[in-house]
């Protein structure tokens, strides 16, 4: 969201924001967000300070490592699938 407050980001067009990708529940999840600001004050977190650059940075190459690996399954899911409904649809004759 960059420097936006959250509001702000959330019904800009901006491209990963809730508006920008269309989705339908924007005014609902600007509403939750206001009632939990109301409710208990948000706390901005510096994590590199905290646990330092080299160890922030490792945690987020990790993550990225794993959103491949997550992606790479669901690439295997999605021929498993193929093949299911196929099988399902055109089961061989007996």
């Amino acid at each position: 969201k960059g420097n936006k407050s959250w509001r702000e980001w959330i019904v800009s067009k901006a491209r990963l924001s809730p508006t920008g990708r269309g989705i339908a529940d924007t005014e609902q999840r600007i509403v939750r967000l206001s009632n939990y600001e109301k409710w208990r004050r948000p706390m901005q977190v510096d994590f590199t300070a905290i646990v330092g650059r080299e160890e922030w940075e490792r945690y987020w190459r990790l993550c990225e490592e794993l959103i491949g690996e997550l992606h790479k399954c669901q690439a295997v899911a999605n021929e498993i699938r193929t093949r299911v409904v196929e099988a399902v649809q055109n089961p061989p004759a007996q």
